[in-house]
């Protein structure tokens, strides 16, 4: 519901390939946790004029987007 009210709304789904297949919220976008790179991210999101976005982050259990959260926070990016 989020992203149909907020526009410029990014979902970031880090679980991996397999398990996206299976089943993804619609709209996310897949970057696994084992190459999660934020820079390549904001980069993407950059190229896409998304760089300003309200970014969330998702997996199967919140685990693994935790760690993709502590990421971004370890590299500056607050979004």
């Amino acid at each position: 519901q989020l992203m149909q009210v907020n526009k410029n709304l990014v979902l970031i789904d880090v679980r991996n390939p397999d398990e996206f297949e299976k089943m993804h919220i619609p709209n996310a976008v897949l970057h696994p946790l084992p190459q999660f790179s934020p820079e390549n991210v904001m980069q993407q999101l950059s190229e896409q004029g998304l760089e300003n976005s309200e970014i969330y982050v998702t997996c199967a259990s919140g685990k693994r987007a935790e760690m993709a959260c502590q990421l971004f926070y370890a590299e500056n990016y607050p979004n």
